[in-house]
């Protein structure tokens, strides 16, 4: 069962299932890609978790937890297109197996508190700051990770995917206590809200609590389009560092995809061409008949119109990994019903599995109600019912954009 219910300055989006024995409470703030927020947003929301004002240390919110059952309560933020989403959720027992009086009510109070009851330190700010910083550092020190980013700043320095959600290290550096603060009343009073809750059944008495503590007041309400186009340059991009394998990154666009596409062929598309699986046609063309690469995948980039293709490749073997991406690309209209069927089996059971998990439940159902994304029943309908043709069509609206080389010019054998 799914209820919509809609508040002045918020969604709440009611959803219920048996499969479960916790509920799930989450809170998406949602926010136009901005650089300059990124640092700040992250060094705030972990800020959030370390004490408050009822809460003043981590001790006593350890006490607070035990006294809940341990709830999972914490934060995640991913990109969507030209948003980015702030998900501070927590997944706690179903009531009915506690037997603690009013033990949904205190949960949301105690979600509530922590929201809106921030205790700002210097000392907690540099405790975040470095914590931030050595979270950056690792992704600098992975090829694939710092290629990506590195890429895509390349190809154009308004692209939100050439910087990391955490920001950039001189960034971390130069936030200081006002900027949290500032932050934290941008982040509570200007964000698009959209409110979930899983649980067992609907029960009206849970809107009512929730509406209790929530203070929301100042938010506006505005219909969410994550879609950015992906700009075509035509490069290649070249540079070299020292490691011992070598990434290629090569990017392609789509071009007037239809809701279809957008939602179920350019998946499946991507899906029988690369995705992560062994069988897919480029694993099979660059590892078992060429053994030119250590891993290849492709990933369909849907809220920005693109097809990115990964490998770790030695640098011996970055042109000819280029030529034959390439040739299994413009090659796709020989794909066979085994290819086909095969991937959409792969994709199916991916849908079956994600139903089992309540995160991947209550995301599908939140994005199904925003109008963003099909949901799994419809996915798995359409799955079933497309054509080889549909999917082939699929390379008149797929154009070539550029490449990126990171060279590793350290020597393998040291």
């Amino acid at each position: 069962m799914t209820s919509l219910i809609e508040f002045d300055n918020y969604n709440l989006h009611f959803h219920t299932s048996d499969k479960f024995k916790t509920f799930l409470f989450h809170i998406n703030f949602i926010n136009e890609y901005d650089f300059k927020r990124l640092s700040v947003r992250e060094a705030m929301l972990r800020l959030l978790f370390l004490n408050n004002k009822k809460y003043k240390t981590s001790l006593d919110i350890s006490k607070k937890c035990e006294d809940l059952y341990d709830p999972y309560f914490y934060f995640e933020q991913y990109r969507m297109g030209k948003y980015v989403f702030s998900n501070i959720f927590i997944k706690f027992i179903d009531p009915k197996y506690v037997n603690v009086d009013d033990y949904f009510e205190s949960i949301i109070e105690y979600y509530f508190d922590v929201i809106f009851n921030p205790n700002f330190s210097e000392e907690s700010l540099l405790f975040v700051k470095n914590s931030i910083t050595s979270d950056l550092y690792s992704i600098l020190d992975d090829p694939g990770r710092s290629s990506l980013l590195d890429f895509y700043s390349c190809l154009d320095k308004n692209d939100p995917r050439g910087v990391s959600l955490l920001g950039t290290i001189e960034d971390v550096n130069s936030i200081t206590l006002d900027d949290i603060k500032s932050e934290y009343e941008k982040f509570i009073n200007e964000s698009i809200l959209e409110v979930s809750l899983v649980t067992d059944k609907y029960n009206k008495d849970y809107i009512d609590i929730i509406n209790k503590y929530s203070k929301f007041n100042k938010n506006k309400k505005e219909k969410i389009n994550p879609y950015r186009d992906t700009l075509n340059v035509n490069k290649e991009f070249v540079k070299e560092k020292d490691y011992s394998q070598s990434t290629l990154i090569m990017l392609y666009n789509f071009n007037d995809l239809t809701e279809k596409e957008k939602n179920i062929t350019t998946l499946l598309f991507s899906e029988i061409l690369g995705g992560y699986s062994v069988n897919a046609i480029l694993n099979t063309k660059l590892r078992e008949e060429n053994s030119i690469c250590y891993g290849v995948n492709s990933n369909y980039e849907k809220y920005d119109n693109s097809l990115r293709i990964f490998t770790s490749v030695s640098i011996n073997n970055i042109d000819k990994a280029i030529e034959l991406i390439k040739s299994t690309v413009n090659g796709f209209k020989s794909i066979t019903e085994d290819d086909m069927n095969n991937a959409v089996k792969r994709l199916i059971l991916s849908l079956k599995s994600s139903d089992n998990n309540i995160f991947s439940f209550a995301g599908e159902k939140l994005f199904t109600d925003l109008g963003i994304i099909y949901d799994s029943k419809k996915k798995e309908e359409c799955l079933k019912d497309i054509t080889i043709d549909e999917v082939i069509s699929i390379l008149d609206k797929l154009e070539y954009n550029s490449c990126y080389i990171l060279k590793g010019v350290k020597n393998e054998e040291n």
